[in-house]
């Protein structure tokens, strides 16, 4: 039979393991494939694109996703993950932003009016709102690429 005192040790000690279990899954969730290396990341990562934008002038795509949803997922793996659309977005400062990252990253998604998943933005020139080009999952990287390029064009007027 345990005493107390070794039953709240116990306890301590479950405590302790699950939190660094949990701590470990959630890095863990928050890795992301090949397709997003190089890639700025989530709220930070997008400050530190507009300043570049700023300096550079290069415009900015920004693909907001939650780590849960297969469309994101499908998105990732059909779309981004071509090699016409990976090498097509090396002209632009990219972006990817977890919805569920934390509350910076909620506000940004809210100030860009997120409202599905996944949603893909292109802001061309630091003077133009960012546009939501992403019409549907079902894309082919080159519809994709041609709606980025159309959008691009109409905010470089």
């Amino acid at each position: 039979m345990m005493t107390p005192r070794q039953i709240r040790i116990l306890i301590v000690i479950v405590i302790v393991v699950a939190a660094g279990m949990l701590a470990v899954s959630r890095l863990g969730t928050h890795t992301h494939d090949a397709t997003l290396r190089g890639w700025y990341q989530d709220a930070g990562g997008y400050a530190q694109a507009v300043e570049e934008q700023r300096r550079t002038g290069r415009p900015i795509a920004v693909y907001f996703y939650t780590q849960w949803c297969e469309s994101c997922k499908k998105f990732r793996e059909s779309v981004l993950t071509a090699a016409p659309v990976k090498s097509y977005l090396q002209e632009y400062l990219t972006v990817h932003i977890d919805l569920e990252a934390g509350p910076n990253e909620a506000q940004l998604g809210s100030e860009f009016g997120v409202v599905g998943f996944p949603a893909f933005y292109i802001k061309a020139r630091a003077d133009r709102a960012a546009v939501n080009i992403l019409r549907t999952t079902e894309q082919t990287p080159e519809d994709f690429m041609e709606i980025c390029r159309a959008e691009r064009a109409r905010q470089a007027i």
